[in-house]
């Protein structure tokens, strides 16, 4: 699973399908697929739909770095500038909406806006980290070279225990 299975409002997450567990829906705002400009009210919405099911704002948002840069672009003529809170990793200055850091990472989903609330996220683990040794032996020789190798592995799924707390916005054009 990855966040954008765990935070929807369609499917099945955990052998549980959203169809038949209206709890289990994540909250989606989306535009059927046709893609639309992202404006503050915009996202003033997705704000609220998430502190009306918890209460509580999220604790960050998570977008493609495109998508950030809509967002401080808009905020540029009206002469508002985001909080300048400096990232853990270094790498500059991270934008606020209402509050909120709003993170940018390459990988994630396109045309889309996250608002995650970590609490509900989690790892679940079969089990701790292991070496395989089937055959007794935690290393094996490299035939043909003057080397060993091993095989670790770890046996987890990423997930949530409340997909209710979790928002996203779709179909939001990126320039």
């Amino acid at each position: 699973n990855g966040i954008a299975n765990v935070i929807d409002d369609s499917g099945t997450i955990g052998a549980i399908a959203r169809a038949s567990f209206a709890w289990w829906k994540a909250v989606e705002q989306g535009n059927s697929g046709t893609l639309r400009d992202m404006t503050i009210p915009l996202l003033q919405t997705l704000q609220t739909a998430v502190e009306k099911k918890t209460n509580d704002r999220p604790n960050f948002y998570l977008s493609k770095h495109e998508l950030r840069d809509v967002y401080i672009n808009q905020l540029v003529p009206d002469k508002r500038f985001v909080n300048t809170n400096a990232m853990d990793a270094g790498a500059g200055l991270m934008p606020e909406f209402g509050g909120v850091p709003w993170y940018s990472d390459k990988d994630a989903a396109d045309n889309t806006l996250f608002a995650i609330t970590s609490e509900h996220l989690y790892i679940f683990e079969q089990g701790p980290f292991d070496w395989m040794s089937l055959d007794g032996a935690i290393l094996s020789r490299v035939r043909g070279y003057d080397k060993y190798e091993g095989t670790l592995f770890y046996y987890h799924q990423f997930g949530c225990d409340n997909a209710r707390n979790l928002a996203k916005l779709t179909d939001l054009n990126e320039s």
